[in-house]
């Protein structure tokens, strides 16, 4: 098996590169910019080295299939670049849907996302919230009791998205009101999307990885087991 950055063949198949470069050209970059159009990759993690290794699992498993059943092996050619360009593939059908747009305002299409993002609270710590659609949205306006929010416009998923910087802000002032801990527990109770953002360390102690027993020790320091859970 073969796995590099652009294949096998192709005009950049000798072209060496990094996740960034994969990023740019299967425009990932381009659709995580900022709204003053300049390209971002800052995810943290090398997304795209990730996908080619994930993609290239699912062919070697495939290909030992195929060897078990008719005695042939075979190469195979995996790019860390097609994989990510495969990973777009839900915004492809995104940006089918609104031909009209230019780049920027494709780009800023995505990212109108009422009810979902991250939010400081009173203390200083940051918790994300994922209301996106109407139900969650509506729970959410129960649980922030965000009287001014609780009207039929905003119960349309367009009409807020074009009030997301409006409702941003509305959430900011609430969520700077009370302890992140308060919050998570309300919003929990009615059944919100909410997590604590972690960071390395609090994720190790996180109590919902601890109790699936992810999280193991070779005396070396802290490891993360294989997430897959055989159950009855």
């Amino acid at each position: 098996m073969s796995l590099t950055g652009y294949g096998q063949t192709g005009p950049l198949r000798e072209l060496p590169g990094h996740d960034i470069n994969y990023a740019a050209i299967a425009g990932l970059a381009a659709i995580s910019g900022s709204s003053n159009g300049a390209p971002s990759y800052d995810s943290g993690l090398p997304v795209a080295d990730m996908a080619g290794a994930m993609f290239a699992l699912t062919a070697v498993l495939g290909a030992l299939l195929k060897r078990a059943k008719t005695g042939e092996g075979e190469h195979l050619d995996v790019a860390i670049a097609d994989s990510l360009l495969h990973w777009m593939t839900p915004r492809l059908g995104a940006r089918m849907n609104a031909p009209a747009l230019d780049a920027d305002g494709f780009r800023r299409h995505l990212h109108a996302r009422p009810g979902y993002g991250f939010f400081q609270a009173g203390c200083g710590r940051w918790l994300a919230l994922g209301a996106l659609e109407t139900p969650f949205w509506k729970r959410l306006v129960l649980a922030l009791e965000l009287d001014a929010c609780a009207t039929p416009a905003f119960e349309e998923f367009a009409y807020r998205c074009e009030h997301a910087e409006q409702i941003a802000r509305v959430l900011r002032e609430r969520f700077a009101q009370q302890q992140r801990s308060f919050w998570l527990d309300r919003l929990q109770r009615f059944d919100v999307p909410c997590s604590p953002v972690n960071d390395i360390d609090g994720a190790l102690v996180e109590e919902q990885f601890i109790s699936r027993d992810l999280i193991g020790d070779r005396g070396e320091g802290p490891m993360v087991r294989f997430p897959a859970r055989r159950r009855p």
